[in-house]
């Protein structure tokens, strides 16, 4: 008995000194994102549908948030909005979202690939970005967002990460979509800030 003890806390150490190395191995790099945080207005952003304005009355922090009354939001590629990417790595993006009456799951994130970060070369490459946590609340259920809530409830930080095999051997950057359209009836008011983009590196 006591052979088979020193044995399973033998096993137990070598998994965690494998699961710190990981750790180890893996670093972050922030991301630079233009006007992430709204505090130059919509900026390079682009509203479509709804009512998509940024505003000053609610925020998490600075001094303005972006809200949106079903519709969505958009980084537009011809203005500079979209961020770089390297293929073969996984990326982690957080925002910060606060919600009012909406229904669930009918608020939050997507994301594509696309070949370049230029007006003229912005084609997307797949289709919506799963990340790791796939929640299929999009389309009828048809397509992956990468975050999603709903509901009422103050700042709360959201995040995902898309891995590596996700991000086309191609792609040059990523869009994001803030949104208030998962469902067709979505009602009510969602609040996002403080969007940032990190590279994990291995």
């Amino acid at each position: 008995m006591k052979k088979k003890t020193q044995k399973l806390g033998a096993m137990f150490c070598l998994l965690v000194a494998a699961g710190w190395s990981l750790i180890l191995l893996a670093s972050e790099t922030e991301v630079a994102v233009t006007n992430g945080g709204f505090e130059d207005g919509m900026g390079p952003w682009e509203g479509a549908k709804g009512t998509v304005k940024v505003v000053e009355d609610q925020k998490h922090s600075g001094a303005k948030s972006l809200l949106i009354e079903k519709g969505h939001a958009y980084m537009a590629p011809h203005k500079g909005a979209i961020f770089g990417v390297t293929p073969g790595n996984a990326y982690r993006i957080e925002v910060w979202i606060k919600t009012e009456g909406c229904p669930k799951n009918s608020v939050g994130m997507t994301g594509v690939c696309l070949g370049g970060p230029g007006e003229k070369d912005t084609k997307w490459l797949g289709g919506w970005l799963s990340g790791e946590l796939p929640r299929m609340v999009m389309d009828a259920g048809q397509s992956p967002a990468l975050i999603a809530t709903g509901g009422t409830h103050d700042w709360e930080k959201f995040e995902a990460v898309v891995p590596a095999d996700q991000i086309n051997a191609s792609s040059k950057a990523f869009m994001i979509y803030l949104r208030n359209d998962f469902n067709k009836e979505s009602t009510g008011k969602v609040w996002f800030d403080d969007l940032k983009v990190y590279k994990i590196e291995k």
